[in-house]
C-alpha cells in the first residue's frame, strides 16, 4: 500500500510539472486524459464513458442513480459502459 501511495505522490508532482493550468488536458494517446482543478467543485451532470479513473490528490463525490460515492487517493472507479453521474471535487486545493 505505501508503494501505491509513492507512487501517487509522484504522479500528483508530474502533473503539477507538466500541468500548469486547470481543466482537462489531452494526450497523444487515444482516450487518455488528465484533469486538474485545484478548488472545490460545484456539482456537474455528465455521462461517464467506458474508462478508468484514478484520483492522485484530494477527493471527488459521485451520484450515481440515488447512490453517492467518495473517492480519494486510495481509491478507482471504473465505468464499463456509459454512465449519467453527478460529480463533485470535494477536496482540493492550490498548495496540495
Amino acid at each position: 500500500m505505501n508503494s501505491i501511495l509513492e507512487k501517487q505522490k509522484e504522479l500528483a508532482k508530474l502533473m503539477d510539472l507538466h500541468l500548469p493550468n486547470e481543466g482537462v488536458h489531452e494526450t497523444s494517446i487515444p482516450s487518455l486524459f488528465f484533469i486538474r482543478y485545484s478548488s472545490v467543485s460545484e456539482p456537474a451532470y455528465r455521462v461517464y464513458t467506458p474508462s478508468f479513473c484514478v484520483i492522485a490528490q484530494g477527493s471527488k463525490e459521485v451520484l450515481i442513480a440515488q447512490e453517492r460515492y467518495e473517492f480519494g487517493p486510495a481509491d478507482y472507479l471504473i465505468a464499463s459502459m456509459n454512465l449519467p453521474v453527478v460529480g463533485q471535487i470535494m477536496k482540493a486545493s492550490p498548495e496540495v
